[in-house]
């Protein structure tokens, strides 16, 4: 018989407790830096049986967002766990950092895009000739324009309390509205 596998769950804990990862992504995480597979259930069955929630999401989204504004004062971000307990605190930082780190760079990347933007504004502005070269870079402005302004958006959370996507557009959603006010006004 063969000798039982051991795992070694506090590995993954602090994933699992972050939350941010799926539990498929875990057990790849895990499978890559051992070479040794497990199962989902496996980790779900040991993190249950012992009441170790994945909780902490909530709070590092919390501390990434307090780190990007920080980032965005004083250029750079630091780290303080004081206000949880040391474990908690080392796994929100980690986490936080991380995710801070991701948003800095969309801001930057869109930032970059924007100036890129008032670059083919600015060609478009000097082909007053050909129309169909118009056309095309005001369509192409306008696609981008949109594109950056929901990136924008969703990159500064201006969007967080906003209703789910319901797959139509703004300009649906709308004539929709409109009509709904037409039919109710009788």
């Amino acid at each position: 018989m063969a000798a039982p596998r051991i795992i070694d769950y506090g590995r993954i804990e602090p994933g699992w407790r972050a939350g941010l990862l799926s539990v498929q992504q875990l057990a790849d995480e895990y499978q890559e830096a051992t070479g040794q597979a497990v199962t989902l259930t496996a980790i779900n069955k040991h993190f249950k049986k012992l009441g170790i929630p994945r909780d902490l999401s909530a709070k590092i989204e919390a501390k990434a967002a307090a780190m990007v504004s920080a980032a965005m004062v004083s250029g750079k971000v630091s780290i303080d766990g004081t206000e949880t307990l040391p474990a908690e605190a080392a796994i929100i930082n980690s986490a936080a950092t991380t995710s801070a780190n991701v948003q800095l760079s969309h801001r930057a990347d869109i930032k970059l895009l924007r100036m890129r933007t008032q670059q083919y504004q600015q060609e478009l502005d000097e082909c007053q000739d050909d129309l169909a070269k118009r056309v095309s870079i005001l369509k192409s402005l306008s696609e981008t324009q949109c594109r950056l302004i929901a990136a924008e958006r969703e990159a500064f959370g201006m969007d967080k309390d906003a209703p789910a996507d319901t797959g139509l557009s703004g300009e649906s959603v709308a004539t929709l509205r409109r009509m709904k006010a037409m039919l109710a006004n009788g």
